[in-house]
């Protein structure tokens, strides 16, 4: 993939000093810390990469003392051995088999120098209890080049879940390890553009909701991905599913799997259970052949895969294999093998979510299906249940599970209002004395998650106390008193956990009726072919007197896991199910996030995955293996007390293809008959038609409404023959639309209401050419059938969509069962126009210096058709700098500088280029330096220097300019491209009262060829900003009426500009299809000439209400109006008034007034 790298602004400060710890930061960034998508479009992106802080702090290491750089929200360390710098990255999605490109567009840096850069550790194990082990990489080390070599990277594109994307890596630091210097990018912007493909993001088939929430919590630029509609269910094929169930071929094991198959169904998820014998075997070839092939070639592939049997051999009956992992220390069994359908990018990253119930028996079966339906179908509605999650680590100074543990439980205190049960115990460390850790990078994580950032934990542990004590006894009262949910970070084994200790002997304290859900993110516990039952499998298995008690689920790795990538992915998961937990990645809240520990758990490894990429990928490759879903993967885990949802619906159906459900916004609906999956919809909080599959009469079908935190709705409706008659009535007999725009659209709506007390009114309505008639915004048709209960009334929309140029005047008809009414009919009447808009030429007006000056336009529309503009957008030609200049020269009027060195700077009386630097004729290289009188620019606000430039060089030569900012030369910047001519603007650092510039140009000759540089029009101001002395203050969009025009009034402000005359456009889009958009040349002229304002005319008097209201229309060079007024015509007219806009209102008495308008500017 071709990448290129354009530097345009670089403001470079030199610093030698560092305290022990210093926190560098800037209030002067482009953007907000990390990553800010500037635009997206279907062409590209640009985005903004800003440092607003970070710091540096002193370490020991290995007897040394060196230099480490933390930047808040950054987790993960650099790659083992490498400088320890940060870097985060994100996904860009681009259309279909596109190619992305990035360009460098803008930058600004700065250098600190004499640094010793610690080197990033080796990543340990959670099992390794050795002090964390940091060692030069010397290949990096000894050479001396920056590390890395760019700032930017981006990755060949890849897919996720069919969506192509990119992954843009931004390290704002860059170091020299010979030369000690390091580079910090306090801002960077990179233009991304697509290049090819099919101009469509991602592919619809994969589409669902579930992992389209994954999808836009991965990547940037989200909102590309436009709201589809889902593949309805109803219509693929009947053994294609987007649940599949996978289980031995034993009847007990598919009659429990059918439970759950009907449980599913009901909700709208379409699901199957196959068993061994019909993929294949119990083998992994078999497993993936068949997992992937309905990945690739179902019209509806699957979105998850429940493994539902525990593990065995391969080829073992009662069980289903998973294969083995084998990284180089730890081998785990995975599923992940399966979920991993496109191996090609090497990232073991899932396209498909899998879960498993480690079920060995019909006890266990019965036990984990009943825990997921019951939870679902009647869950706790205890208030503490929900108010007391439950915390529980063990403290390691070395390591960060006691952040990872608090974060979460100060996201749920702080920002949910709970009040979590900690249970803690210390593995080492003292956290009485000791702070939150002295991990590498701990600094940046507790700067995200601390006071300063998100706000979960406070700035020391001290703060919070309560770190030791905890044990088994305190873990199984904390879960038998209620609690949704326990998350568990410290060390793990296969019975257990360390601290608090609580292992798999002590889930026979439990007695807990209502199931918790358990975050077991540490090693070993979810082993789940460990040769005896392992701690995960006891948890979910178990019951207490019979009744269903420990685990609802637990997410659990399966072996040995990475201390720190384990607490980025947890961060990762939770941010899934808690969109708001960390608000700066993914998408926004919606109006149904479910809490879905399966579906979270792929998303929080697309969150490692770009964490902190290109580094530590294999260490993220290992943790995706690791971690499982024990339990449903379409399981969803209350974390509020139930509310009821408020449904309405029809209480029978007809054979109609529409049913009318009105449920809670964002609520899942789904109706289901004979198993079948009739029609799916999602609530809006009104009556919405849901199309279906028409069934036969006496059907059942289940109507079934699901949303987070709100009690299941189920309720049977039967399809019948209405007991039809009906007493018939109708809003309006006549609809006139007049003209509509043709390839547009109008609707107007109409009510039929069937006022009978018990009989149905059922019927058509038939539209003429260009109408049609929906209901509910369903099922557009010529022809509509209507089903209208007892009481009730129906809002129809009449759609007209004029194709010519000509009239459509005619009937709609519209049966019904009414007796009375029969036969009906609306008369409805329009024609097809076409809108033409029409501007000035130019658009003038002019003021004083320092003055404004109100002027308008005319948009006209000279069509048929009502012209509907909708937006105006203004950009001006120009440049503009504003404010004090304390420093110029374009060298037209004498030389300012000194020369020094062996090439002298010639200055030119006249010509575009004056000032040059010029190679002497006998010499192989010289150096010219041009250094400029002392000036201040102690009152500036933002300081930038300006210069345009030109220059020829010869390998070798190099241009610089420097700034004095008081105490030390500051290098501004710096260029070696051989060939430029362009205009530089360069942030400057601090004001000085003796400030100067120096500009160096080292030229070297090449035989007969000579180097040159050439600068002119130097300018030193504050604060350069666009021009905005154009403001519009009429609405931005409206309707012009056929033949008509409306006014548009606009101020032009001189405040700031100097004389002369300036220029902008404004485009305005509208309706019109042969110009969409239009532009309009505004002038506007500062003048120290007298300036006569025109004289007001077309003034009208229009009575509104008790108010009297005097419009005239807009004078040129007008900025105000004197508005005089009297009882006769010819009689003395008295001063009323003096406003600043062409309109006054009064309220008025006097049987008759007459009034005349004075225009006024600052000269006249």
């Amino acid at each position: 993939m071709f990448k290129r790298i354009k530097l345009i602004t670089m403001a470079v400060v030199l610093m030698t000093a560092l305290v022990f710890s210093q926190k560098v930061k800037y209030d002067d960034s482009w953007g907000s810390q990390g990553f800010s998508l500037a635009k997206s479009s279907f062409s590209g992106v640009s985005v903004t990469h800003s440092v607003n802080e970070f710091e540096m702090a002193k370490a020991e290491i290995n007897g040394e003392t060196f230099t480490t750089v933390q930047l808040p929200g950054v987790f993960l360390p650099n790659d083992e051995g490498a400088p320890d710098l940060p870097g985060s990255s994100r996904y860009i999605a681009i259309p279909q088999g596109a190619k992305a490109r990035y360009v460098i567009s803008d930058m600004k840096k700065e250098v600190y120098q004499n640094i010793d850069m610690a080197p990033a550790p080796k990543i340990p194990w959670d099992s390794d209890k050795t002090p964390m082990e940091y060692k030069k990489n010397g290949e990096i080390y000894s050479k001396d080049v920056f590390y890395p070599s760019s700032p930017v990277i981006m990755s060949e594109p890849t897919k996720i879940r069919g969506l192509d994307v990119v992954m843009l890596g931004i390290t704002p630091f860059q170091y020299n390890p010979v030369t000690k210097e390091l580079i910090v990018y306090r801002d960077i912007k990179v233009d991304v553009s697509f290049e090819g493909g099919s101009g469509h993001f991602g592919e619809d088939r994969l589409r669902n909701a579930e992992w389209d929430r994954i999808l836009k919590n991965a990547v940037l630029n989200n909102l590309v991905l436009e709201d589809v509609v889902y593949k309805n269910i109803s219509d693929s094929k009947a053994d294609e599913f987007e649940y599949i169930i996978i289980c031995p071929d034993n009847a007990t094991f598919i009659n429990y799997a059918n439970q759950l198959k009907e449980f599913r169904t009901k909700q709208g998820i379409k699901t199957g259970v196959v068993t061994t014998t019909q993929i294949g075997g119990n083998t992994e070839a078999a497993i993936e052949a068949y997992v992937n092939n309905a990945y690739n070639n179902w019209d509806t592939p699957p979105s998850a895969v429940l493994m539902m049997a525990d593990w065995g051999a391969s080829g073992s009956a009662g069980t289903l294999y998973a294969p083995t992992y084998e990284p180089t220390a730890y081998p785990c069994v995975s599923d992940n093998f399966y979920a991993d359908v496109i191996t090609t990018d090497g990232k073991a990253l899932p396209e498909i979510t899998f879960a498993r119930m480690t079920a060995q028996t019909e006890a266990h079966l019965q036990t984990m299906v009943s825990k997921i339906i019951n939870n679902e179908t009647n869950p706790p509605t205890s208030v503490n249940f929900y108010k007391n999650p439950i915390t529980a680590l063990g403290w390691q100074t070395e390591r960060w599970f006691q952040i990872c543990s608090e974060t979460v439980g100060g996201y749920m205190k702080n920002e949910l209002g709970k009040t979590p049960v900690r249970i803690n115990e210390i593995y080492e460390g003292n956290p009485t004395v000791d702070p939150w850790s002295i991990a590498t990078n701990t600094s940046q994580v507790t700067s995200y998650f601390g006071p300063s950032g998100r706000g979960y934990i406070p700035a020391t542990p001290q703060e919070l106390g309560a770190w030791t004590g905890g044990d088994a006894t305190d873990v199984a009262n904390a879960i038998n008193g209620g609690a949704f949910m326990l998350m568990h970070r410290d060390h793990g084994f296969y019975l257990g956990w360390g601290e608090p200790d609580f292992v798999s002997a002590d889930i026979d304290l439990l007695t807990n009726t209502t199931p918790t859900f358990i975050f077991s993110m540490n090693c070993q516990s979810g082993a789940f072919d460990y040769p005896s039952e392992v701690f995960a499998e006891k948890f979910h298995r178990y019951t207490y007197n019979g009744q269903n008690s420990g685990a609802l689920g637990v997410l659990v790795a399966s072996e040995t896991s990475y201390s720190f990538v384990n607490d980025a992915y947890t961060w990762g998961t939770f941010d899934y199910m808690w969109p708001d937990y960390m608000n700066d990645y993914g998408a926004a809240p919606t109006n149904n996030d479910e809490f879905m520990p399966a579906f979270a758990s792929v998303s929080g490894k697309y969150f490692l995955d770009y964490s902190s990429w290109p580094y530590n990928t294999v260490n993220k490759i290992d943790t995706n293996y690791l971690f499982h879903l024990h339990g449903d993967a379409y399981m969803v885990v209350y974390t509020e007390v139930p509310q009821n949802l408020t449904v309405n619906h029809q209480d029978i159906f007809d054979s109609d293809n529409i049913a009318y459900v009105s449920a809670d916004l964002g609520a899942k609906i789904a109706l289901v008959a004979n198993g079948q999956i009739i029609g799916t919809g999602t609530g809006t909080g009104s009556m919405t038609g849901i199309t279906i599959v028409p069934q036969p009469y006496d059907t059942q079908v289940i109507l079934t409404v699901t949303k987070q935190n709100y009690f299941r709705y189920e309720q049977t409706i039967v399809v019948v023959v209405p007991n039809s008659g009906g007493d018939w009535a109708i809003s309006s007999s006549n609809i006139p639309f007049g003209g509509v725009t043709v390839g547009g659209s109008s609707t107007q709506q109409f009510t039929i209401t069937n006022s009978h007390a018990t009989e149905y009114l059922i019927g058509d309505i038939t539209t003429i050419t260009a109408y049609s008639v929906e209901l509910a915004a369903k099922d557009l048709k010529n022809t509509l059938h209507y089903v209208i209960p007892p009481s009730t009334s129906r809002v129809f929309d009449l759609i007209f969509a004029p194709t010519a140029e000509i009239s459509y005047n005619g009937n709609i008809t519209i049966t019904s069962t009414d007796t009375n009414h029969v036969t009906s009919y609306v008369a409805v009447s329009g024609f097809g126009a076409y809108p033409n808009i029409t501007l000035p030429a130019l658009a003038s007006s002019s003021a004083a210096p320092e003055a404004s000056v109100l002027s308008s336009f005319n948009i006209g529309n000279t069509g048929t058709a009502g012209l509907n503009y909708s937006a105006m957008s203004k950009s001006y030609t120009g440049f503009q700098i504003p404010g004090t200049t304390y420093h110029s020269n374009d060298f037209q009027s004498g030389l300012i500088y000194t020369n020094s060195g062996a090439v002298s700077w010639a200055t030119g009386t006249g010509g575009t280029w004056n000032g040059t630097t010029t190679c002497a004729a006998l010499t192989a290289q010289g150096t010219g330096i041009m250094t400029s009188a002392a000036f201040s620019s102690s009152l500036g606000g933002g300081l930038y220097l300006d210069f345009d430039q030109t220059c020829t060089f010869v390998s070798g030569s190099s241009r610089k300019v420097e700034y004095y900012n008081g105490t030390a030369w500051v290098q501004v910047y710096y260029n070696n491209t051989l060939a430029v001519t362009d205009h530089q603007r360069i942030a400057l650092p601090a004001a000085a009262a003796n400030s100067q510039l120096r500009f160096t140009g080292v030229n070297t000759k090449a035989g007969p060829t000579t180097s040159s540089w050439k600068v002119d029009n130097i300018t030193v101001s504050s604060d350069a900003l666009p021009y905005s002395w154009l403001t519009i203050s009429s609405p931005t969009a409206g309707t012009v009426a056929s033949g008509g025009t409306n006014a548009i009034n606009y101020t032009c402000s001189a405040a700031g500009l100097v004389v002369g005359i300036y220029n902008a456009n404004v485009t305005i889009a509208s309706d019109d299809p042969d110009e969409p958009s239009k532009v309009l040349p505004v002038q506007f002229t500062v003048s120290n000439t007298t300036l006569i304002p025109g004289t007001p005319s077309n003034v009208t008097t229009t009575v509104s209400g008790a108010n009297l209201v005097i419009d005239w229309a807009v004078a040129a060079d007008a900025t105000s109006y004197d508005v005089y007024s009297s009882a006769e015509p010819y009689g003395t007219f008295t001063f009323v008034s003096n406003v600043a806009t062409n309109q006054y209102t009064t309220t008025f008495t006097e049987a008759k007034k007459f009034w005349y308008i004075v225009a006024k500017n600052a000269t006249k």
